[in-house]
């Protein structure tokens, strides 16, 4: 029933200096007898096409930005992630080395079958996990007898030596090789169409956002960061508790946005943004480098603070602290945070040539400008406000964080397209949105009063 159901395309690459895809490689997928119609060839796969990209020839990436070397194969992993693997496609590959890879499991037809989310959700699991254990069978064979080359130890020893990995000829070392490989075994959802998503999602608020970062002296490509937390969702909210596009917990935000009872700024975009704007900063002032202000959004400074001053190196870089950082302390996603966010600038900048079905669909959703305002009063938006419904609808959904009923109180700040009356709103000045925190723009109030006339 499973080979029925399941389709496995298995990466084959040709030997080359490139230590993870070759110059001429290409997806083989291996096809069991009755299987070769169901079976789906992945494009994309080679260097050349890659580099089109990440060699960045039209030089769109900021200096701060470029890829280290120490960096380039997991970059170029997460690049794949992004932008060829769907969220109906699962690679299976090693933890540590993300250039081995050992299968790609494509469930796109399973999802043309129209079963139900949860049913499709819970079968992919359950292949994902008889394909990681068919890989770990293959390692146990190996481990026996350490020299084995069969059908099935032959496409792991393959992908081994695709990825770069010589194995010792030692047998008590080489089984110890397999061992460690063995245990480091993961899978990993392809994440394209969210980002193809996110990417129309951001489109109203791009140009906007890249202004207000370079206003206040903040490389725009940070922008990254919330396609990495959340696909740029406005309303992903996470099991712990995060919200928002930037993924902001709540004691976090306290200290950048305003705290309410019934409000939550982190669903705002803008104001989220700019949060995370300063909180940025503040990670650059401490630690000096982008690299670990980066990786800091996800993991605090903390441990990156504590790894500078027992290394003894004022300017150290990231690619030293992975190196002697142990997994309790940094673990999966802390070390990889700064390269799947590498990986997210190169698809920003090279998006339209990545997709045009997006370029196109940014262009009907663009937003020229927008205004930031503070409520004189208490008032009720769909009654107090002269905007047409369409309007108003259109300025709900740039104001996540309100309801259309709910009477909004005296400070509540707003987002709009739209230039709003002055006799119920006052208009943020763009010196007070650049220099300080939204928690702080309701000083500007004091002198304000709400006219009824």
């Amino acid at each position: 029933m499973v080979k029925n159901v399941l389709f496995v395309l298995i990466i084959f690459f040709f030997v080359s200096s490139d230590p993870f895809f070759g110059e001429k490689s290409f997806w083989n997928p291996h096809i069991e007898e009755g299987d070769s119609s169901n079976v789906v060839s992945l494009p994309w796969a080679s260097s050349e096409v890659m580099d089109k990209y990440l060699l960045d020839p039209d030089n769109k990436i900021q200096a701060d930005f470029k890829i280290p070397a120490y960096f380039e194969s997991s970059v170029r992993f997460w690049f794949l992630i992004y932008t060829q693997f769907s969220s109906h496609q699962i690679v299976i590959h090693d933890r540590d080395n993300l250039s081995l890879i050992y299968r790609v499991l494509d469930f796109q037809t399973l999802k043309e079958k129209n079963l139900h989310r949860m049913t499709l959700y819970n079968l992919q699991k359950r292949l994902t996990t008889d394909n990681v254990n068919q890989v770990k069978e293959s390692y146990d064979k190996l481990i026996q007898k350490p020299f084995l080359r069969d059908q099935e130890t032959g496409l792991v020893l393959n992908a081994i030596h695709q990825a770069g990995i010589s194995l010792p000829d030692e047998e008590v070392l080489r089984i110890k090789v397999l061992k460690d490989l063995r245990s480091t075994i993961r899978s990993q959802t392809g994440q394209a169409n969210y980002i193809q998503k996110g990417l129309v999602r951001s489109s109203p608020y791009k140009d906007y956002l890249m202004r207000i970062f370079e206003a206040r002296g903040l490389p725009y490509s940070l922008l990254a960061i919330p396609f990495l937390e959340s696909s740029f969702n406005p309303r992903a909210e996470s099991k712990v508790g995060a919200l928002g596009v930037w993924q902001f917990m709540p004691f976090i935000s306290r200290h950048y946005l305003p705290k309410h009872s019934r409000i939550d700024y982190r669903q705002n975009v803008i104001l989220s943004s700019l949060a995370a704007s300063h909180l940025l900063a503040e990670n650059l002032k401490i630690l000096k480098r982008w690299d670990l202000a980066v990786t800091a959004y996800n993991s605090g400074t903390k441990h990156l603070v504590k790894m500078r001053r027992s290394l003894a190196a004022e300017n150290l870089d990231l690619a030293l602290i992975i190196e002697s950082s142990d997994s309790g302390n940094f673990g999966f996603a802390s070390k990889n945070f700064y390269s799947e966010f590498l990986a997210l600038v190169y698809t920003l900048a090279y998006r339209d040539e990545i997709s045009e079905v997006v370029k196109h669909e940014d262009e009907t959703q663009s937003v020229k400008d927008f205004y930031i305002y503070l409520a004189k009063c208490t008032l009720k938006l769909n009654k107090d406000i002269k905007l047409t419904s369409h309007e108003l609808g259109k300025l709900m959904d740039f104001n996540q964080h309100l309801s259309f009923t709910r009477p909004i109180q005296r400070g509540t700040i707003i987002t709009s397209p739209y230039i709003l009356s002055n006799r119920h709103f006052h208009q943020v000045p763009m010196e007070m949105i650049i220099k300080k925190k939204p928690k702080d723009w309701i000083n500007g109030l004091k002198s304000q009063s709400c006219s009824t006339r």
